[in-house]
């Protein structure tokens, strides 16, 4: 059977389909194949895939039935329009916007919701504003944030993209900038999966995003669907508007020029590179530079401060790789948590620590030592604490650093140290 035979054959059982559903009402795929005689694979694949998912001829109905759309029985239009509504809202529908869709006044829409809808009830206020705020979130990480299936022109760009561009500064019409940070942030309140589907069902609720760009500016506007704007219409959070400032590449000629001052000024060379790192990102030669400068007493106040900077903007924009982190934790824990470490300090140190977030071998070998060597002397109160604090986060660490507590516990002959020891457990 050649291709023009096998494309004829379809349209012809989809025909006999049509002609079927529009004579005697809906059906299951099983009763079409008995009653016209076809393959249970050519059936499926006319009805599902073609006239149901491609063209939207038929509409699926209870109990794996089909029906023509335009052509549906009263109870099966009401049930179709409600079920699908409700998920679209989160809810049950109101009287009011199912009469549209089933073409009635409201009174009788809602006589019909009553009549053919087990335990219908209308919403109230509170549950309204409740779904719209779970549709909010659906449509903005199933539309909006960056997953794998969704295309770079379709959502709104990451930070380490506009970087990657050349962008220093984005506006965002269509957003607040809590939301916006809560997509780059990867935080989603929902899981991602069913955001998807959502979009997927829906398609009508998408956003669409429009861009101009100007020099380092982009700017980028979001184009809510009338649909979203209805229910949202109380929250109003598609008017928002969001000014992202993106961290720029180092100007690494200015930064060696400012460098080659810190053996004749110090002070006044890394308060310049200071203004640097505010806004731009890391290369690896400054984290090194940086790193030795933390290392002296003289220049650590200030390299740490900038460190600090450079290490919120490389993490934003994607230019603090694992090996990068992993020497920051280890060089700031050598510094300010070892046997002769910097009292003053720690807290900023350890904040940077906690920003890399890594906790490799070494990185837990090292914490681990410095809080069994204090908690046996009996000492580093405070610090301990906190470093312990973040360690702890881990689950399994937590559990590893309270048995390290524990042994010393059990082998304390000052009752100091016993007392510390608890404090620890209780404090992590």
């Amino acid at each position: 059977m050649t291709k023009m035979d096998k494309r004829r054959r379809h349209h012809e059982t989809a025909r006999m389909i049509i002609d079927r559903l529009e004579e005697k009402g809906p059906a299951t795929p099983k009763q079409l194949r008995d009653e016209l005689g076809v393959h249970k694979n050519t059936v499926n694949r006319n009805l599902r895939k073609i006239l149901f998912k491609k063209l939207g001829i038929v509409e699926r109905l209870e109990n794996d039935r089909y029906g023509l759309r335009w052509h549906l029985p009263e109870e099966d239009r009401v049930k179709l329009h409600y079920s699908r509504t409700k998920r679209k809202l989160r809810r049950n529908p109101t009287p009011e916007e199912m009469a549209g869709l089933i073409k009635e006044a409201p009174e009788e829409a809602r006589r019909l919701l009553f009549k053919y809808i087990p335990f219908y009830r209308e919403p109230d206020q509170n549950e309204i504003s409740l779904a719209a705020s779970e549709v909010w979130k659906m449509i903005v990480w199933g539309g909006l944030s960056g997953q794998p299936k969704i295309k770079k022109e379709q959502r709104l760009k990451t930070k380490k993209e506009l970087f990657d561009m050349g962008v220093s500064k984005a506006a965002i019409d269509g957003i607040a900038i809590e939301t916006f940070d809560m997509i780059m942030n990867k935080d989603p309140s929902i899981p991602l999966e069913e955001a998807r589907r959502y979009i997927e069902e829906f398609p009508e609720m998408k956003p669409r995003i429009t861009e101009t760009r100007d020099g380092g500016r982009l700017s980028s506007k979001i184009e809510w669907p009338e649909d979203v704007k209805k229910i949202l219409h109380s929250s109003y959070q598609w008017r928002g508007r969001s000014e992202v400032q993106v961290p720029r590449r180092l100007d690494e000629k200015l930064y060696r020029r400012y460098r080659e001052f810190i053996d004749k000024n110090a002070d006044y060379a890394l308060g310049r590179i200071g203004e640097m790192a505010r806004d731009s990102a890391p290369t690896q030669e400054t984290i090194d530079d940086l790193l030795r400068w933390i290392a002296a007493p003289e220049t650590r106040s200030r390299a740490l401060d900038a460190l600090s900077s450079f290490c919120k903007n490389g993490l934003e924009v994607g230019q603090l790789d694992e090996d990068a982190r992993i020497k920051i934790a280890h060089s700031l824990l050598e510094t300010f948590f070892g046997d002769t470490s910097d009292d003053t300090m720690y807290e900023d140190a350890l904040k940077i620590i906690e920003m890399v977030d890594v906790r490799d071998e070494e990185t837990v070998a090292k914490c681990k030592r410095f809080i069994g060597s204090s908690l046996r002397k009996g000492g580093h109160d405070l610090k301990i604490m906190k470093l312990g604090g973040w360690l702890a986060k881990d689950p399994m660490l937590r559990e590893g650093l309270i048995k390290i507590s524990e042994d010393i516990m059990a082998g304390a002959e000052d009752d100091r140290v016993s007392e510390l020891c608890k404090r620890f457990i209780r404090s992590i």
